[in-house]
Order: C-alpha cells, then structure tokens, then sequence
C-alpha cells in the first residue's frame, strides 16, 4: 500500500497546470493538485472538469503536455521541479520491463 501512495505522490508531482495569461481584474483561484488514482488504467483527474485522462508512465518521462478530453486543458510535467520523480519513474518503468522479459 505505502508503494501506491508514493506512486500517486509522483504523479502529483509530475503534473502542473500551464501557465494561462488573467485579466487583470481576475480574482485569484487556488491551483487545484490533479487526483491521482494507481489503477490498472493509469490516469489523472482533470482539476478543472473532474474528466478521467488518461496517462502512461511513458508519455511522463517523455515530458508530453497531457490535454483533458474532458475540457481541453493542458497539463504539462514540470521537469525541473520533477527530477526525483522522473528519475523514480524511469527506475519503475525499467523495473517493470524487466519483469516482463523475465517471467517469474
């Protein structure tokens, strides 16, 4: 269990709203931390919508801004803030190659 908390922890870290231009009489809203669910079908929640989208570990480390289905926002993995993270995913995703290639 405390694997799968930390594997959402990651994808929160990974995922940050773009930066959008306000009015300038724009009252500030708090930035909402996307839900992260560790599931068979990985994915976020859309902090705008509420939409599932979907997400691989692969579309992560390749840093690809992800687009809501749901409303068209665009999340982007903040790299520089995310090295940890992104480290970990690779680790985790040559794990998980690797216990593909050899069955136990």
């Amino acid at each position: 269990m405390k694997l799968f908390s930390r594997l959402a922890n990651w994808f929160k870290e990974l995922i940050r709203k773009k930066q959008t231009v306000t009015p300038a009489n724009a009252v500030a809203q708090p930035e909402r931390t996307p839900v992260v669910e560790v599931s068979r079908q990985p994915g976020l929640t859309c902090p705008e919508c509420n939409t599932r989208i979907p997400i691989s570990i692969n579309s992560l480390l390749q840093q690809a801004p992800v687009i809501c289905p749901g409303c068209q926002l665009i999340l982007e993995v903040d790299a520089q803030q995310s090295k940890g993270a992104l480290s970990a995913l690779q680790k985790l995703q040559d794990g998980l190659k690797a216990a593909g290639k050899n069955p136990g």
